[in-house]
């Protein structure tokens, strides 16, 4: 009769041979054998659903009607009977089953119940997991994916920039549960420091990231709330610009100077400053335009509703002579094969940025605290409404809709292609008079609009 037989046949369950700490160091044990547990099969005619064998010291041996061999340690903790599996055989051979035995009188001569030290290291790898997961690369990734849908794609742009450029070397790694609001703090504050209308958007990026991850429970609560507050930025009034004559003829001599005789500017710097007073289009789409968009057949640039184009639909903007002819001085240089103005450097956009074009005006003397690059387009609007240019055909030239009202233009498919090619063309005559000082054009009122 087999031990177990024994056991079973004195009415005593084999799981009530338990570990106590009173007679750890005398419990009977090694009642097994490797040859005995590997020769072990259900019987299918003890009318149970299982079979429980005894290795003693609270060690049993626990066989299931599929086949399956269980390791189960029985312990009695603080007065209540507990079964604790620690693993199944042979994966866990009989050997290794004992020092399992062992680790649990320890863990009990401690004051700690196994079973519950096992579900802590459980929920201490689980949440590991989970942080490696849920990364501030992931949150991100997450939040651009599900709750930019209705931006438009310049926006998205503008927010995914400023994630790469400025939060993602430092952070996109760290689980976001791990991120204190003083890393966002001085992380934001480097950024303000440079450009303060960078730093105060990405404040609100971070506050956006952070909320998105306390809606999907990835964090119990955003610590990027007061970050815009305390990063403010405002433009006050509008943009700077100066439209008196003398000033708009001051600036075009001092670009015409720079690209003249700076030997130090590349091509493509001095062409989009050559450009910008005379194209009415606004600098980041001039810095993003590529060859493909340039007509020189037709004399017109396609401005495509893309990201980093305010525009909703394709527009088209007339080229007169003059500017023409300075888009194709560059085009034989052949800089670049997609686009007109080609970075320089290690610049992470394949295109010259508005910075570039900022820091090349004011290197060649126009102040641009009191007239920045979007200033150009307010130089044209403020010239055409002084000489009596239709108001229709000076919004369009600056790719506004130019309708009074917004069922007006549902319904006003015009182009005006002959009036804006003579606006521009009377534009460009009147900054190289300006600049030339000579007489002023006039704007003949004999187009009909």
């Amino acid at each position: 009769m087999t031990s177990c037989q024994k056991v079973i046949k004195s009415g005593i369950n084999p799981l009530e041979e338990e570990i106590t700490l009173k007679g750890a160091d005398n419990m009977a044990g090694n009642k097994l054998t490797d040859a005995r547990v590997r020769g072990l099969k259900f019987d299918d005619a003890c009318g149970k659903s299982c079979q429980m064998y005894s290795d003693g010291g609270g060690l049993s041996l626990k066989l299931t009607k599929s086949g399956g061999k269980l390791w189960i340690v029985s312990y009695r903790f603080e007065g209540r009977q507990n079964h604790f599996h620690i693993g199944s055989y042979p994966t866990l051979t009989l050997s290794m089953a004992r020092e399992k035995l062992l680790e649990c009188r320890r863990l009990l001569e401690q004051g700690i119940n196994p079973a519950d030290k096992r579900r802590e290291e459980k929920q201490s790898a689980k949440t590991e997991e989970e942080e490696k997961r849920t990364t501030f690369g992931f949150v991100a990734e997450d939040w651009l994916a599900r709750k930019l849908i209705a931006l438009r794609n310049s926006t998205k742009g503008k927010y995914r920039r400023a994630l790469e450029f400025d939060v993602f070397p430092k952070l996109k790694d760290r689980p976001i549960t791990k991120i204190a609001k003083l890393e966002l703090s001085e992380l934001v504050r480097n950024v303000y420091a440079r450009s303060p209308s960078r730093g105060h958007q990405l404040a609100i990026v971070l506050r956006q990231v952070f909320r998105h991850a306390e809606d999907m429970g990835y964090v119990e609560v955003s610590i990027a709330e007061s970050l815009p507050r305390a990063f403010p930025y405002k433009i006050k009034g509008h943009r700077p610009a100066i439209v008196d004559k003398e000033g708009i003829a001051d600036m075009l001599r001092k670009i015409d100077e720079y690209v003249k005789n700076n030997q130090n500017a590349t091509p493509q710097k001095k062409m989009v400053m050559e450009l910008l007073p005379f194209v009415g289009m606004r600098v980041g789409a001039l810095c993003a335009l590529e060859w493909r968009d340039v007509d020189f057949e037709h004399a017109t640039i396609v401005l495509r509703a893309v990201e980093g184009n305010k525009v909703k639909s394709d527009c088209t903007i007339y080229l007169p002579a003059r500017t023409l002819a300075i888009f194709k001085k560059y085009a034989a240089l052949g800089l670049n094969a997609v686009y007109c103005f080609p970075s320089v450097g290690t610049s992470a956009k394949p295109y010259l940025s508005k910075g570039h074009v900022r820091e090349n005006m004011a290197s060649a003397g126009v102040d641009v605290s009191k007239h920045c690059n979007h200033g150009w387009r307010q130089v044209l609007k403020t010239l055409a409404s002084e000489a009596g240019v239709p108001r229709l055909l000076s919004e369009k030239a600056l790719t506004h809709k130019g309708e009074e009202s917004a069922i007006e233009a549902v319904y006003n498919r015009a182009s005006h292609e002959e009036g804006l090619r003579k606006c521009m063309q009377w534009y460009e005559d009147t900054l190289f008079a300006l600049k030339d000082g000579k007489e002023l054009p006039k704007w003949s009122g004999d187009l009909f609009i």
